[in-house]
C-alpha cells in the first residue's frame, strides 16, 4: 500500500503530538548549512566527567610539599612513586614533578607523547558548591553567582547569526540537551543514538514514499511552527525526525579503534564521528561518562577511578585517531567536571574513598594544543578550607593560585575566534579580567 499526503499527515500529527506531549522534544532544522567558527569549520567536542573526578589521583605529585601531603592523606588511595614512572608528564610551573594515574598510559598519557594534551591543574570557581545539581549548573553557565538562562557555549552560538534552519550543535547522550549548549535563538538537536533517530511510520508502506515523507512533515513545520506551546513541539518532533529522509545518517560509520571502547562513550563519539562525516553541518558535540563520584571503592592503580580514566583516554585518542588528517587538524576535545574530591581519603582498606572537593585538572586535546605538558603551578595542597578542600585562589602566581573556570572556557573562545571573551562570559565571583591560559595556537 502507497502512502498518501492525507494519511500521512494523519497518522504523523497524532505520533508526533504522543512523542511530544510525553516530553521528548526536538527542534526543525535541515541538515547541510555550513558555518564556520574561528578555524576554518572548527569542530569542539566536550566530555563531561559525571560526578566530580578526583583530581589528585588524576594528576598525582611525584616531588615537594605536594608529595608529602599527599602520602599522609591518603594512606589507602595514594598511589606509589614506583607504579607512576611510566606516566610521568614532567613539571609544573613551579618545577614539581607529576605523573598522570598509571591506567593512562594508552589514552591521555599517550596523546601527551603524542604533542596532543594540554593538563590544566586547579581549574574550579570562587565559593565552590558541593551539590551536583548547583555546581553542575554553574559549571554549564560560567556563573558562580547566578543562573543564566543559556550555557555559556549556546550563549556564544546565539551570537553568530546563524539561520534558524542551521543546527550547528547535536548533544549525544540520552537525547537530553545539557545546559551547557542552551540557547535563546540557535537550533540546537539532542539525540540518544542514529538507530533510534526516527519517526515511527508503519512499515507496511512502501519505502518508496520518501518525498512524501518529507512534503508531508514540510506541511507540518510549516503550518505549526509559529503556533503556541504544545503545537510548536509537535512540530519541532516532526521536522526534526524528516532528517531520516534528508541525508541524515541511519547508522553509525565504522570505527573499529572506537568500537574497542568498553561503555558508552566510545559509541557516543562514534555517533558524533559519524555526523561530522555526514557533512550535515553540526560543529559543537557533547557527551559524557559517568561514575565519577567516588565516595567509596575508588581503588589505587587498578580500582574503579582508574578503570574510567583508562576508558577516557583511550576514547580520545580513539577519536582523534579515527578523523582524517584534515578534520583532525581542526578539532579539539575538552574535559570538565562538576568538582574534585577532597584531599583526604574518607575510609580505609579497599573500601576508602573521596568526597567531594572544588578545584581538579582538566584536559584538552587536540592538534591545536601549543605544548603537551602542565599548563600553570598545581595548587598547593596545604591550602586547605574548613572542609579540607583546595582553597579557590587567583593572588600571586606561585604555589596555591587556581585557574577560574572563565580563564579556561575563554581560552578555547578565543581559539574558536571570540576577540575579547570577557563579552561571552559573566563577570562575576570576582572575575572580570580575561587571562589566555595560552595552551592552544
Amino acid at each position: 500500500m502507497r502512502i498518501t499526503r492525507r494519511r500521512f499527515l494523519k497518522g504523523a500529527a497524532a505520533t508526533t503530538a504522543t512523542l511530544a506531549l510525553s516530553g521528548w522534544r526536538r527542534v526543525p532544522w535541515r541538515p547541510g548549512v555550513a558555518w564556520a567558527a574561528g578555524p576554518a569549520d572548527a569542530i569542539l567536542v566536550a566530555i563531561r566527567l559525571y560526578g566530580g573526578n578526583d583530581g589528585l589521583n588524576t594528576l598525582i605529585p611525584l616531588t615537594g610539599p605536594n608529595r608529602v601531603l599527599y602520602q599522609t592523606s591518603r594512606p589507602a588511595l595514594g598511589i606509589p612513586t614506583s607504579a607512576l614512572a611510566a606516566t610521568a608528564v614532567g613539571t609544573d610551573a613551579l618545577g614539581h614533578t607529576y605523573a598522570l594515574h598509571p591506567s593512562t598510559q594508552d589514552g591521555l598519557w599517550a596523546l601527551l607523547q603524542a604533542g596532543k594534551l594540554a593538563i590544566v591543574p586547579g581549574v574550579g570557581y570562587p565559593n565552590q558548591s558541593l551539590s551536583h545539581f548547583l555546581s553542575e549548573a554553574i559549571w554549564y553557565r560560567a556563573d558562580p553567582v547566578g543562573i543564566p538562562a543559556t550555557g555559556w557555549l549556546g550563549g556564544w552560538l546565539d551570537t553568530l547569526g546563524l539561520p534558524p534552519t542551521a543546527v550547528p550543535v547535536v548533544d549525544v547522550e540520552g537525547g537530553y540537551l545539557t545546559p551547557l549548549l542552551r540557547t535563546s535563538s540557535t537550533s540546537v538537536l539532542a539525540i540518544s543514538d542514529l538507530p533510534s533517530f526516527v519517526f515511527p511510520v508503519d512499515d507496511a508502506y512502501s519505502p518508496d514514499d520518501d518525498a512524501a515523507k518529507q512534503g508531508a512533515f514540510d506541511d507540518i513545520y510549516q503550518s505549526l511552527a509559529s503556533a503556541p506551546p504544545p503545537l510548536d513541539r509537535i512540530a519541532a518532533v516532526g521536522y526534526a525526525t524528516a532528517l531520516k529522509t534528508a541525508g541524515y545518517p541511519h547508522d553509525t560509520v565504522d570505527a573499529p579503534l572506537l568500537d574497542a571502547i568498553d561503555g558508552n562513550l566510545g559509541e557516543d563519539l562514534k555517533t558524533v564521528l559519524t555526523i561530522i562525516q555526514a557533512g550535515v553541518g553540526a560543529r559543537i558535540f557533547h557527551v559524557g561518562i559517568d561514575g565519577f563520584d567516588t565516595h567509596s571503592d575508588q581503588g589505587t592503580v587498578g580500582g574503579f577511578q582508574g578503570a574510567l580514566l583508562g576508558r577516557l583516554g583511550r576514547a580520545m585518542k580513539a577519536f582523534l585517531d579515527s578523523l582524517d588528517p584534515t578534520t583532525r587538524a581542526k578539532t579539539l576535545i575538552w574535559t570538565f567536571s562538576e568538582f574534585g574530591r577532597r584531599i583526604e581519603e574518607n575510609g580505609y582498606g579497599n573500601g576508602a574513598g573521596t568526597d567531594h572537593g572544588s578545584v581538579a585538572p582538566m584536559f584538552v586535546a587536540g592538534d591545536a594544543v601549543v605544548a603537551a605538558k602542565i599548563w600553570g603551578a598545581y595548587p598547593d595542597l596545604a591550602n586547605q578550607d574548613d572542609d579540607g578542600n583546595l582553597v579557590f585562589e587567583q593572588t600571586g602566581t606561585g604555589e596555591g593560585r587556581t585557574i577560574d573556570f572563565r580563564d579556561y572556557f575563554g581560552t578555547i573562545l578565543k581559539w574558536l575566534g571570540v576577540a575579547d571573551p570577557t563579552t561571552r562570559l559573566p563577570a562575576s565571583g570576582g572575575w572580570s579580567t580575561f587571562t589566555n591560559l595560552g595552551f592552544l595556537g
